[in-house]
């Protein structure tokens, strides 16, 4: 798993190095008086990832290639130049959780689209130091997709009616049943329970189940990720005791029927 996450950071410097990257650092050269001290792309990072330098100006220059990207102009060789200019924070990441995943693509996957979305509804406002930002936060998220992730495989496989305390696959829920699911989740979710309900129920994307309730797609990730540990242990509780409930009214049929 290391070499393969050693791989992606050798695949990136190679990139850099190309003739392609090199005229697309030229262009930027050009747009954006930061980068003129640096000859290449390899220098950005050099400069970027090593202890040495001002922190301010490294404030800056990350600055600078979180808009570019935002911009979408030469979109590509920026955020290359922010994966491995925060080579030391992101490698962090990777020797505590990668662990936590069932192989290194569903890790380099997962954390690629994390920090990309990051960069991209990154608020440069409100942001003081980014390359802390970035870091801290890709680990917050990629915890968050974790414990959802187990949450899914250990709950959403069945989904109980409170009423009757039936269980069923999903595909034989009935709308009534959905009905109190939804009715659940707004319980333990409180505000974001519609939204909790449409992405873990309903199997929505949190973009997408953000949009349909007037949300942004980067507010209704950031509502989902807070929403979803609050509630996980409660809503974990609710469905371990209909479950309980379930199998104790099972064996009470069973016992029933036997001394008929």
């Amino acid at each position: 798993m290391r070499t393969t996450w050693g791989q992606v950071r050798e695949g990136l410097l190679r990139s850099i190095q190309e003739l392609g990257s090199s005229q697309q650092f030229e262009t930027l050269r050009r747009l954006h008086a930061p980068l003129n001290v640096f000859d290449a792309p390899a220098d950005v990072v050099a400069f970027l990832a090593t202890r040495e330098g001002s922190p301010e100006q490294k404030n800056e220059l990350l600055g600078l290639l979180v808009d570019v990207v935002q911009a979408r102009s030469d979109k590509g060789l920026a955020l290359k130049l922010l994966w491995l200019g925060l080579w030391p924070g992101l490698d962090g990441i990777f020797r505590r959780r990668a662990r936590l995943f069932d192989g290194a693509d569903e890790f380099i996957s997962t954390f690629t689209e994390i920090f990309l979305r990051l960069v991209t509804a990154m608020s440069r406002e409100r942001v003081s130091r980014v390359a802390a930002l970035l870091v801290r936060s890709t680990e917050r998220d990629l915890l968050c997709e974790r414990r959802m992730a187990w949450f899914e495989q250990r709950h959403i496989d069945v989904v109980p009616d409170p009423v009757s305390d039936d269980v069923r696959a999903p595909q034989q829920v009935e709308p009534t049943e959905l009905a109190n699911a939804e009715r659940l989740l707004r319980l333990v979710g409180g505000r974001d329970g519609e939204l909790l309900f449409r992405v873990l129920v309903l199997g929505e994307e949190k973009g997408e189940a953000g949009l349909k309730l007037g949300l942004t797609r980067s507010v209704a990730w950031k509502r989902f990720y807070r929403a979803f540990p609050r509630v996980q242990a409660r809503l974990r509780q609710v469905l371990s005791s209909h479950a309980s409930r379930f199998r104790v009214s099972e064996v009470s049929t069973r016992n029933a029927g036997a001394t008929r």
